[in-house]
């Protein structure tokens, strides 16, 4: 559901807008990623296009990941989510 914390992404300091948080336990359901706790910089799919103020989620199934968010081309972010 929506009412679980977010995970805190950390900044990659050798690259400006590069984004990742490592071991992160996903259940079924979607997901998105959101700035500063608020909906207004959100990003998701529309399309199967990553990107930002998208209505979509991003659909996950359950486990551990590890996820980035790449923004180093604010034109075309980016996400990958690893499941180990």
């Amino acid at each position: 559901g929506w009412d679980g914390p977010d995970v805190l992404l950390m900044p990659d300091f050798a690259k400006d807008g590069y984004f990742f948080a490592n071991n992160v336990k996903l259940v079924d359901g979607e997901v998105k990623f959101r700035q500063d706790n608020k909906w207004e910089n959100n990003y998701g799919l529309t399309n199967g296009t990553f990107v930002k103020g998208s209505a979509d989620n991003i659909k996950v199934t359950a486990g551990t990941y590890d996820v980035v968010f790449d923004l180093t081309n604010a034109s075309t972010p980016k996400y990958k989510l690893t499941k180990k």
